[in-house]
C-alpha cells in the first residue's frame, strides 16, 4: 500500500509540473501580445491596424454638404450627402448619394421634342392604356427677301424632311450555286467561274432586300434605282486565275463611273494560281430608273463567285447635293 501511495504522489507531482509549464507559456504569450499592442497604439493615431494620410484629414464644407448649382438646369443638377465618420478610429468615408445624370450634359444640343405624352389614371387609380398625345405647335420661321424691303412668315413643321430620311439601300451577293450556273460551260467548281461577254451575272439580293416592290430592284445583271439621290456605291470581286492583272468597271447607263484593278507579279511561272480581291467604292448621283452593272476590263477572268467574297451594294446618303 505504501508503494502504491508513492506512485500516485509521483503522478500528481508530474501533473502539477505540467500545469506550471502551461501557465508559464500562457503568461509569456500574454506579455508578447501586450507589447505588440503597445507598439501599434504608439505608431497609429487611429484604431489598431489602420493608418490614414493627410488627405483624409482634409475637410471642405462646400464639398461635403448638399448644394445646388444655380446655373445648371433641373435636369442637370446633382447633390451629395454629408460625409459620414467611422466611429472606430475616425476614418472618413465618402458616401455619395446616387442620382440619375442626363445622357447629354449639353441640354441645348438635344433634339427637339416632337410630342408630349400624358398618362391619365381612371377612377380606380389604374393607368389608362391609351395615353393622350399633345402635338407641339409648328415653329414660325421668318423669311426675309433679298431686297430687304419686305418679309413674310412661313410655318415650318418639325416633321419637314422626314421623308428625306427614309432609308434606301440594297446589298447583292454572288450566287454561283444556283441552277442558272451549275451545268454551264463557264462554271468550274467550288464557286469558281468566268463570266461570258465579261458581264457579271448570277447575283442574289440579301434576305432583307425587297425583291420587286423596293426602291432598288435587281433585273438579271442590272440593278434599277427607283429613287433619285446621292448614293454610296461599293463592289468587290474575288479573282482566282493565273493572270497578272484583273479588274472590273462599274457602269451606270453604259457609262463607266468606277474601276478597280489588281496586279500581281508572277513569281512561280505563268500557270500559277493567284488569289486577289478587288474592292472599289464612292459617291455617285443617280436619277430615277438608272441601271447599274459590273463588267470585266479585259478577257474572261475566273472569279470565286460566292456571296462573302464577291458582292456589291449601295445606299442613299442624300436626296440632293
Amino acid at each position: 500500500e505504501v508503494e502504491q501511495l508513492r506512485s500516485e504522489v509521483a503522478m500528481l507531482i508530474k501533473y502539477v509540473d505540467t500545469l506550471k509549464a502551461k501557465l508559464n507559456r500562457t503568461e509569456s504569450l500574454t506579455k508578447k501580445f501586450d507589447e505588440v499592442m503597445k507598439k501599434l497604439s504608439k505608431s497609429s493615431p487611429t484604431a489598431a491596424g489602420s493608418t490614414y494620410d493627410e488627405e483624409d484629414e482634409y475637410y471642405d464644407e462646400a464639398y461635403d454638404y448638399d448644394y445646388e448649382d444655380v446655373k445648371a438646369t433641373n435636369a442637370n443638377s446633382t447633390s451629395r450627402e454629408k460625409r459620414s465618420v467611422d466611429e472606430h478610429g475616425g476614418r472618413i468615408h465618402n458616401v455619395l448619394h446616387m442620382r440619375t445624370l442626363p445622357v447629354n450634359k449639353h441640354a441645348q444640343e438635344n433634339p427637339p421634342v416632337l410630342a408630349k405624352i400624358f398618362i391619365v389614371g381612371d377612377e380606380q387609380g389604374e393607368q389608362s392604356r391609351r395615353p393622350n398625345f399633345v402635338k407641339l405647335q409648328t415653329k414660325e420661321e421668318e423669311i426675309y427677301h433679298g431686297n430687304g424691303h419686305g418679309h413674310h412668315h412661313r410655318s415650318k413643321s418639325l416633321e419637314d424632311g422626314c421623308d428625306q430620311h427614309t432609308p434606301v439601300l440594297a446589298h447583292f451577293g454572288a450566287d454561283s450555286g444556283g441552277s442558272a450556273s451549275i451545268g454551264l460551260p463557264h462554271y468550274e467548281a467550288n464557286h469558281r467561274m468566268f463570266h461570258p461577254e465579261g458581264v457579271f451575272r448570277n447575283w442574289t439580293p440579301a434576305a432583307w432586300v425587297p425583291h420587286r416592290d423596293g426602291q432598288i430592284v435587281l433585273d438579271e445583271e442590272n440593278i434599277i434605282v427607283k429613287e433619285p439621290g446621292i448614293y454610296f456605291f461599293y463592289a468587290q470581286i474575288f479573282y482566282a486565275n493565273s493572270h497578272d492583272r484583273s479588274g472590273f468597271r462599274v457602269f451606270v447607263n453604259h457609262r463607266p463611273v468606277f474601276q478597280c484593278t489588281t496586279t500581281t507579279r508572277n513569281c512561280h511561272g505563268s500557270n500559277h494560281m493567284k488569289w486577289n480581291s478587288c474592292f472599289t467604292g464612292g459617291l455617285i448621283k443617280l436619277s430615277k430608273y438608272d441601271n447599274i452593272n459590273l463588267r470585266e476590263i479585259e478577257g474572261d477572268r475566273y472569279t470565286v463567285f460566292e456571296k462573302t467574297k464577291s458582292f456589291f451594294g449601295l445606299f442613299r446618303v442624300a436626296v440632293k447635293p
